[in-house]
């Protein structure tokens, strides 16, 4: 959406010194996120180690997570997908290696860097008998081959070289081993102590993995799309209330949350799954800021959202006999009855359409020219008025008055309500067009961190949540709002609650 920022009016924010040394010391440590997210789900070129369906939705549903939810604070440039999937980012030894060195040397100390991981895990004898931890790419050739594999020595050190103060390693891995009993394998059991000996020369970094010692991640999941830790984790990522801490999803707090609801998760399927954490960070990590901003904007500014248009709707009790006065057989289908109506409502309303375009022209300064009446409805300047007639049964209906505006009435709430006056609609239900397509599980959980009641889920095709009298319908393309006033929300005589409940909604929408 194109944004003007010069005629803005922002109410002013006084903060105390004490206040604005608060702020500053948040936004340090909700550092800008880079993100490479790794997802193996084809090892056809390496028999031992079947195949896992999830991974490559793992990694995309995280790397879609940071790329989308604004509360994240990741940069959409720096937030990258290698998985099966992808033509062009092929998981290979070789590119995950140069995805890694990219994500360490594009980010600033002020930024925070995360690895995600989804894949086989496996441990194999080093040098002087010590167990080394690897990550099995896609081209792998060999199980006992450390060359054919990624040291985690090595992407520890690859990312340490970054100037970037915050490093997260997240591993959702699947520590089971190859299935080959000949091979003199270890179990890939990452315990905490294994994982610290990687990080004793090593600070600002933290290791999240899914499972502890003597256990293997499960892809069985309350979300079949997805591994169990992955599918919590995204949750999380989407600001689950009961990952949040303060309303911010923190390091600590994610750990709490994934520990409790995978291991639960994990004993109704008879497993046990307990995630790690090992963190060499002094302070606190802020992955995510759910907290409404502090900011009171003047209007709800809806031109600074990805909106393409905004329609209102209004039902009128009707009969076929407003319409269709001569008629005396009602013999016809319900069908037929409904489009002889709607082809005679121009006629019908002639009079009613001429006095609205009359009134919009006058009380709006709008050139008479510009306002058109047109088949059963009305054009003005990047907006429009229609009546639609809908059947109930046989004998009557419903006239749907209908009004939509476009972009230009996104700044000039006032006007819009001065339209509806004149076409005299009342509605209690706003229709908003986005633009382009939003993936809605990276809204569901958000909204319910913000007191927002679930009431129905049809995802990925649609939701509808509540709060209160106010509900949100919400589906790819668009969102309807119901229960409140356009004037509840837009000119100078707002309800500062309701119009702060739906820009909460709006904050949600990436631009």
């Amino acid at each position: 959406m194109k944004k003007t920022n010069g005629d803005r009016k922002l109410a002013t924010l006084n903060v105390s010194s004490g206040a604005t040394s608060a702020i500053a010391a948040l936004r340090d440590a909700h550092r800008a996120a880079h993100v490479l997210a790794v997802g193996i789900s084809d090892y056809s070129q390496v028999p031992a180690f079947h195949s896992l369906a999830v991974c490559s939705n793992d990694a995309e549903s995280v790397r879609d997570c940071f790329h989308d939810i604004e509360q994240l604070n990741g940069e959409k440039q720096h937030c990258n997908l290698c998985s099966s999937k992808s033509d062009s980012f092929p998981p290979t030894r070789g590119e995950i290696l140069r995805l890694l060195h990219k994500l360490a040397a594009d980010a600033e100390e002020n930024h925070r860097l995360v690895f995600y991981y989804s894949g086989h895990g496996h441990r194999l004898n080093g040098a002087g008998g010590k167990d080394e931890f690897y990550l099995v790419p896609q081209d792998a050739y060999s199980v006992n081959a450390p060359d054919a594999l990624i040291s985690f020595k090595e992407i520890v050190n690859i990312l340490n070289q970054s100037e970037a103060k915050q490093k997260l390693i997240i591993l959702d891995a699947c520590l089971s081993g190859p299935n080959v009993k000949h091979l003199k394998v270890l179990p890939a059991n990452l315990s905490t102590k294994f994982l610290r000996e990687y990080l004793e020369e090593t600070t600002g970094t933290g290791i999240l993995s899914s499972c502890g010692i003597n256990e293997s991640a499960t892809t069985q999941s309350p979300n079949s799309r997805l591994s169990l830790f992955t599918h919590y984790l995204c949750e999380a990522l989407r600001g689950s209330s009961a990952a949040l801490e303060n309303g911010r999803l923190t390091l600590g707090s994610l750990y709490g949350y994934l520990s409790v609801e995978v291991k639960r998760r994990a004993k109704s399927y008879h497993r046990d799954q307990n995630p790690t954490l090992v963190n060499s960070s002094s302070g606190v990590i802020i992955l995510g800021d759910f907290t409404p901003s502090p900011l009171q904007l003047s209007s709800l500014d809806l031109d600074q959202h990805p909106i393409e248009g905004i329609e209102f709707q209004e039902k009128e009790q009707a009969t076929v006999k407003e319409v269709l006065t001569e008629i005396r057989r009602w013999s016809y289908s319900q069908e037929y009855l409904q489009n002889r109506v709607n082809d005679n409502l121009h006629e019908h309303f002639k009079d009613r359409l001429g006095r609205f375009a009359a009134e919009l022209s006058s009380d709006l300064d709008i050139p008479l020219a510009e306002v058109v009446v047109e088949d059963a409805g009305l054009r003005f300047p990047d907006g429009g008025y229609s009546i639609a007639y809908e059947a109930s049964d046989l004998k009557k209906g419903i006239f749907r008055h209908s009004v939509w505006f476009g972009e230009r009435w996104f700044s000039v709430g006032e006007q819009m309500i001065q339209v509806l006056r004149c076409l005299n609609m009342l509605p209690a239900e706003m229709r908003l067009q986005l633009a382009g397509i939003r993936k809605l599980e990276t809204m569901v959980a958000a909204l319910r961190s913000r007191g927002w009641k679930l009431e129905s889920s049809l995802l990925p095709k649609e939701f509808t949540v509540s709060y209160g009298k106010i509900r949100a319908r919400v589906t790819p393309t668009e969102i309807t709002f119901a229960g409140f006033y356009p004037q509840d929300i837009l000119g100078s005589e707002t309800n500062r609650e309701t119009q702060t409940l739906i820009r909460n909604v709006l904050l949600l929408l990436p631009n």
